[in-house]
C-alpha cells in the first residue's frame, strides 16, 4: 500500500503498477503523483489494484490502464487526473472499473471495454476534452458499460458498441455532449432515462447521429446541429440523424429530437409525445402505439410506412 498525503510529490520517470501480481493499493489525499509512462491498475492477470484519489489531488500520466489483463478500479472522489489516453478492461479476461464522483478527467481519448470488460461510474464532475478527443464504449472485442447520472461529459466523438463487443450507455441525467459525431454500432446501445438522481433530466448534444443499433429514449431531449427552433433562418443543412437501426420513444411527458432526420430503420413510439422540428424523411418502419407525434415536414419514401391506430395522432 502507498498513500500520498498533503503536500507531497511523487514523480515516476516511467511505469507505475498498482497490484503487479499480487494486490496494491494506492490512495491519494492531495499531492502531485506524476508518471512519465503508463499508470496501470491490475497488471498482470493475477494483479488486483486500487487507486484512490481524494481531496485536491492531481494525477498526471501520459497514459491510465484500468484493468491491464487483471483487475483494476479508479476511485476519483475529487481531484484532478490528466492523461493523453484512458483503457479501462484493456485485455482479453481483465476487468476494470473507473468511478467518478467530482473532480476534473482529461483524457483525449477515453476506451471502455477494450478487449476486457470495463465500467465507467460517473455521479458528477467534469469528464471534458473538446481537443479532437474520443469516447469509445466496447469499441473491441470486449464490453463496456458508462453510467452517466450526474456531472458533464463532454469530448469531440463517441461511439458505443463499435467492435465486435458490447457497448452500453446508461443516460439517466446530466449533460452528454459529442462536438461532432454519435456513432451507435450495431453491438450497442444507449438508453435514457431519468432516475431522478440528479438535478437535471438526461440532455444529449451531438452534432451528428448515427444509429445502427438501438436507442431508448424515455426521457430528456435530444439536440444536433440543428437546432430546436423549426426555422433558425439558415438554408438547407445537412442530415442530423441517421436512423438505420431501431429508435424507441416512450416515458412521460414530451420527447424531442432536433435537426434533420432520415429514417431507414425502426422507429417505435409508445405512450408518449414525439416532435421532430425539421425535415423527417422516412424510408423505414414509424410505428406509433399510441402516441402524438408532430412533424415540421414530413416525406415517407418508396420503402417507407407509417403505422397508427386508436389513440394515435399524426400532426404535419
Amino acid at each position: 500500500s502507498y498513500v500520498l498525503d498533503g503536500g507531497g510529490t511523487l514523480s515516476v520517470a516511467s511505469d507505475e503498477v498498482i497490484g503487479n501480481y499480487g494486490s496494491g493499493s494506492f490512495t491519494q489525499f492531495g499531492g502531485v503523483n506524476t508518471v512519465g509512462g503508463q499508470l496501470n491498475v491490475g497488471l498482470a492477470s493475477t494483479g488486483s489494484g486500487t487507486l484512490t484519489l481524494d481531496s485536491w489531488g492531481q494525477i498526471n500520466a501520459a497514459d491510465i490502464r484500468v484493468g491491464v489483463e487483471g483487475t483494476g478500479a479508479f476511485s476519483q472522489v475529487q481531484g484532478q487526473v490528466t492523461a493523453s489516453s484512458l483503457v479501462i478492461g484493456s485485455s482479453a479476461g481483465s476487468t476494470g472499473t473507473y468511478s467518478m464522483n467530482m473532480g476534473n478527467l482529461t483524457a483525449a481519448n477515453i476506451t471502455v471495454g477494450h478487449a476486457g470488460t470495463g465500467v465507467f461510474n460517473q455521479a458528477d464532475g467534469m469528464n471534458m476534452d473538446f481537443d479532437g478527443g474520443s469516447l469509445s464504449v466496447g469499441s473491441g472485442s470486449g464490453n463496456g458499460t458508462y453510467n452517466m447520472s450526474g456531472g458533464m461529459l463532454a469530448t469531440t466523438n463517441i461511439n458505443i458498441g463499435t467492435g465486435s463487443g458490447t457497448g452500453t450507455f446508461n443516460h439517466t441525467g446530466a449533460n452528454v455532449s459529442a462536438n461532432e459525431t454519435l456513432t451507435i454500432g450495431a453491438n450497442g446501445t444507449y438508453n435514457m432515462s431519468d432516475d431522478g438522481s440528479s438535478w437535471f433530466g438526461p440532455q444529449l448534444y451531438a452534432t451528428t447521429i448515427i444509429n445502427n443499433g438501438t436507442m431508448n429514449l424515455n426521457s430528456g431531449r435530444v439536440e444536433t446541429a440543428g437546432g430546436i427552433c423549426s426555422y433558425c433562418g439558415e438554408g438547407p443543412a445537412a442530415t442530423n440523424v441517421v436512423n438505420n437501426g431501431t429508435i424507441n420513444f416512450g416515458g412521460p411527458g414530451q420527447r424531442e429530437m432536433s435537426g434533420n432526420i432520415v429514417n431507414n430503420g425502426t422507429m417505435k413510439i409508445t405512450d408518449t409525445t414525439v416532435v421532430f422540428n425539421k425535415d423527417f424523411t422516412n424510408n423505414g418502419a414509424y410505428l406509433s402505439d399510441p402516441s402524438s407525434n408532430y412533424f415540421s415536414n414530413l416525406t415517407v419514401g418508396s420503402n417507407g410506412y407509417l403505422v397508427g391506430g386508436a389513440g394515435d395522432n399524426f400532426f404535419i
